[in-house]
């Protein structure tokens, strides 16, 4: 009964543990997602964010998710507000 409630208890911190690093991540990730898409813009509406995905490799603090969501959120503009190309969709042979 006493190794039931440890592997509870641990897994309970495990939990808590992992999803506080992941809000983090994500905190981070949200605000560097909108100040790239709004970088050197003025009167930029904040986008729509994706939802974060889970850090990975280490990343997990709050600078981590911003310096990931920074370059997503610019490219995530230059996409949205890209000219439209002239040229015709080439066949494939």
């Amino acid at each position: 009964m006493k190794k039931i409630f440890f592997v509870l208890i641990c897994s309970a911190v495990l939990f808590t543990s992992i999803s506080a690093m992941a809000s983090t991540f994500c905190d981070g990730w949200e605000e560097g997602y909108k100040a790239g898409y709004c970088y050197k813009r003025d009167n930029c509406s904040e986008p729509l964010v994706p939802v974060c995905s889970a850090p990975s490799d280490g990343r997990n603090t709050y600078k981590d998710g911003y310096d990931i969501g920074f370059p997503a959120g610019l490219n995530a503009w230059r996409l949205l507000n890209a000219p439209p190309s002239n040229n015709p969709p080439q066949k494939s042979s």
